[in-house]
């Protein structure tokens, strides 16, 4: 069953601003649009942002759009580039949240609605909006031949600047942001030209603080070209790829608040592994009744280990793991006697939280 289905009156519903950059895509460009007039959740805008085709893309996406006021094309006087155009588009949003799609993109019916539940259901102001599956295909295939059933569902890791690890964490039709944090990170970056641009708007969201949820399903498809800019700017692209996984291993401007994770993710993953070690020990000087050395075990830690906490460092399995680990018990022991172990935990995690809590600012310098 459809979850979705359950959703009724999608104008109820927060408007979503979906921003097509279009420049001379006039075989792809009908079935990108007829798919978001399909889309389940109706409360939309699609801005179509005519980056001066030459063909006739225009044309025929003002014949699918005609009648439907949602959709409007909006055009540029001269060619200005892909992230010009999608910053043309998030100038003119109006809606809570935003989407990219190139010109030949696909999207499957409920693809906005997943996204938008997966966001609406949690209030963690750190959430920056949520991505669905995507599949690749052939340039060439016919979707009315495509059969999706077996990729129905799509489950994935919550995209973080630290499990993303530095490298793309999209291809541009997943994510749906919130409109406001794209604009903080001031959109896409109109000198990269030969690619890139995404990678490094969706790292810099990722860096401000923000974590991508992982929706509901398969949302879309994207057409697999046949790699000609990547043939012609080849040197340019990779150079631009270092650039940008270089700074990812390296602390950033500290002068900047809006960014929460100014250190490199080298440094995030090693104060990871240092904490278990030392709530280990922190564990061990509890079971052996040593409560007075916990606190100083605990000054150990490096405070920037609260940005682990929510979504890399489990304390609660962490400190499971150790008291199992440290007493000696298998798993089923364990678990029939947790009860006996809970007061300890409860110290610790207390002791824990009352530190980063006093060390909050040090975290973010």
């Amino acid at each position: 069953m459809d979850i979705f289905l359950s959703f009724k009156d999608s104008h109820k519903y927060p408007l979503v601003t979906i921003v097509i950059p279009l420049y001379n895509e006039e075989r792809f460009v009908a079935d990108c649009l007829k798919s978001i007039k399909r889309q389940s959740y109706k409360n939309l805008e699609c801005l179509i942002i005519n980056d001066c085709s030459t063909d006739n893309s225009v044309q025929i996406a003002a014949k699918i759009i005609e009648g439907d006021k949602r959709f409007r094309i909006i055009h540029h006087a001269k060619n200005s580039g892909l992230s010009q155009a999608r910053n043309t588009g998030i100038d003119n949003a109006q809606g809570k949240y935003i989407c990219f799609l190139d010109s030949d993109d696909f999207l499957f019916s409920s693809s906005l609605w997943q996204r938008v539940y997966t966001i609406e259901q949690n209030d963690n102001q750190r959430v920056g909006g949520s991505y669905c599956g995507i599949i690749a295909v052939e340039e060439g295939r016919k979707l009315k031949s495509f059969h999706i059933e077996r990729f129905l569902y799509h489950t994935d890791i919550i995209k973080t600047f630290i499990s993303n690890r530095g490298i793309g964490p999209f291809v541009p039709l997943a994510p749906l942001f919130k409109t406001s944090v794209v604009r903080e990170v001031k959109g896409f970056d109109v000198n990269m030209k030969h690619g890139g641009e995404d990678w490094r708007c969706y790292t810099t969201i990722l860096r401000y603080g923000y974590k991508i949820l992982p929706s509901y399903g398969i949302g879309g498809l994207y057409r697999q070209k046949n790699r000609s800019m990547m043939r012609v700017y080849r040197t340019e692209m990779l150079s631009e790829w270092i650039k940008i996984i270089n700074e990812s291993y390296e602390p950033l401007n500290r002068d900047n608040e809006s960014i929460v994770y100014k250190n490199s993710i080298c440094f995030y993953n090693k104060i990871g592994v240092m904490a278990e070690r030392i709530l280990e020990c922190a564990m061990a000087a509890l079971i052996e009744g040593q409560k007075e050395q916990v606190d100083e075990i605990i000054k150990q830690l490096d405070p920037s280990v609260s940005l682990l906490l929510e979504d890399h460092l489990n304390l609660n399995e962490i400190m499971d793991f150790h008291i199992r680990r440290l007493i000696g018990l298998n798993p089923i022991s364990y678990r029939l006697n947790i009860k006996k172990y809970a007061p300890l935990k409860d110290i610790l995690q207390q002791k824990v939280m009352s530190y980063l809590i006093k060390n909050e600012g040090a975290a973010l310098k």
